[in-house]
């Protein structure tokens, strides 16, 4: 059975409580909040709010042995009826432990869940199409941008009117364009619009402009340009502008994300053999020049940066949530590491 949309997913995992949840699931999904809300309602539905902490185990996929998953995936526990195995960034699983998981599901225990998440998959493998006969696959296909844009308005409207009010068709607009493509981001902005807006009914444009960040999507694509090849002034010049524009650092980094997980789905598709043609099924908008402009970029950085890159800018959005480090230096830091991994 499979999924595309989130709506769906969630009302599919609802229905199939408490008895009748599915062996595997399989999530593929681009936006780290979209993939992430998934991961939350599997584990709150099947396990609860409350469960002892070894009902629940979690290992980036590069990193789990074959030795510790044989082990996790053929041990129950006598103090908790289900327990969940996630499996994070499937990308980098090696191949025994994938080929030890398509046996695994044929004959899979029951008390155990797991649950496999990455950015991008091939839809062609058997890994997949096994997957999908064992369980339940929840993947979200890349939207051609004003797919996205469409989606995006829809869901800023959607979001206010749960928080019973409404906004003008052309304040969503300008939201959207302002923030970019992070989900994360648009809750968080719809949250300081619900706190300054009080007791009025109408979100509008003002708000919009008094409120909210501004990101500025071209000049980032060009630090992005920058970071992939690798041109640490460049970056560093680029970067430090957007700062001193007013960017705030978090959305730098959260865009520079998005930027990552983009080449590093053309890299992974490149790597296991998939064609143009197969890229272009994957990214719709991306043919001729662009696409070959891109590709070029994902192959010169490679699979191995780009893994390590996206553990850079988890571990340095973390220390801007937590900690007190000026926004430039951390800009500074971790601009130089991704160019110089």
């Amino acid at each position: 059975m499979k999924y595309t949309n989130f709506s769906a997913f969630e009302k599919h995992v609802q229905h199939a409580a408490p008895n009748h949840f599915a062996p595997l699931y399989l999530l593929i999904a681009a936006d780290d909040f979209e993939r992430q809300k998934a991961e939350n309602l599997l584990r709150r539905e099947i396990l609860g709010k409350k469960h002892p902490p070894y009902a629940f185990v979690s290992r980036e996929a590069e990193a789990f042995t074959l030795q510790e998953l044989v082990n996790e995936l053929s041990s129950g526990d006598m103090f908790t009826p289900r327990r969940i195995v996630l499996i994070q960034h499937l990308e980098g699983l090696k191949k025994a432990q994938k080929e030890h998981l398509e046996n695994y599901f044929a004959n899979p225990a029951p008390n155990i869940c797991v649950i496999c998440s990455a950015v991008s998959f091939n839809r062609g493998t058997t890994f997949y199409k096994k997957a999908e006969k064992a369980g339940v696959i929840f993947d979200v296909e890349e939207k051609k941008p004003w797919e996205l844009e469409k989606l995006w308005i829809e869901q800023v409207a959607a979001a206010i009117q749960a928080e019973g009010k409404t906004i003008e068709h052309g304040a969503a607009h300008l939201l959207v364009k302002q923030v970019g493509s992070s989900s994360a981001l648009l809750h968080q902005e719809i949250e300081k619009l619900m706190c300054y807006g009080g007791n009025r009914a109408a979100v509008t444009v003002k708000d919009i402009q008094a409120v909210c960040v501004k990101a500025s999507l071209e000049t980032i694509w060009q630090l992005g340009d920058a970071i992939f090849q690798r041109e640490a002034a460049l970056a560093l010049r680029i970067g430090l502008a957007l700062l001193e524009e007013g960017t705030p650092f978090l959305i730098l980094l959260r865009q520079i994300r998005s930027q990552f997980q983009t080449k590093f789905q053309l890299c992974s598709i490149h790597a296991s053999g998939g064609t143009l043609a197969d890229i272009t099924a994957q990214f719709p908008y991306m043919k001729g020049a662009v696409l070959d402009k891109n590709l070029a970029m994902a192959r010169e950085y490679g699979l191995a940066r780009f893994k390590q890159g996206m553990i850079l800018i988890d571990a340095f959005e973390l220390e801007a949530k937590n900690g007190s480090a000026d926004s430039a230096y951390l800009a500074e830091r971790l601009l130089i590491k991704l160019t110089t991994i």
